[in-house]
């Protein structure tokens, strides 16, 4: 955790993360292309930049998905990712990537060349 607390929550009896708490996650990939990482970031909805539930009570007293409230506040898992740097370690990655930005494109476009009538990447939905 990079900001933030751990807090108890006596009425559901469960520690967690305060609200607005801030982690840093580092994530390696060996052989992974651009479809790969595509999947990736879809799955942590960097495409959409929508909050990911998670945790034992991401349906209770979430504002997104019920209506419940503890002390009078709404409480979940909601994680939102952001991809701030990458580093390739291999000498044939493409020039034309050179920001997060180029790195996100690339893998959409990827992603969607290869798998468009499979995925809906604004409803992250993969049939």
């Amino acid at each position: 955790m990079t900001n933030g607390k751990v807090e108890f929550v006596k009425e559901v009896r469960r520690e967690g993360a305060a609200p607005n708490s801030e982690f840093k996650v580092n994530v390696s990939l060996l052989n992974a292309d651009f479809v790969d990482l595509g999947l990736l970031f879809s799955g942590m909805e960097i495409f959409t930049s929508t909050p990911i539930l998670i945790g034992a009570l991401k349906y209770r007293f979430n504002k997104k998905v019920g209506e419940n409230r503890l002390r009078n506040l709404y409480l979940a898992g909601l994680l939102k990712f952001e991809l701030k740097s990458f580093k390739p370690i291999t000498g044939d990655f493409p020039s034309n990537v050179s920001s997060c930005y180029d790195m996100i494109n690339v893998a959409r476009e990827k992603l969607l060349e290869k798998y468009d009538k499979y995925i809906d990447l604004e409803r992250g939905v993969i049939s």
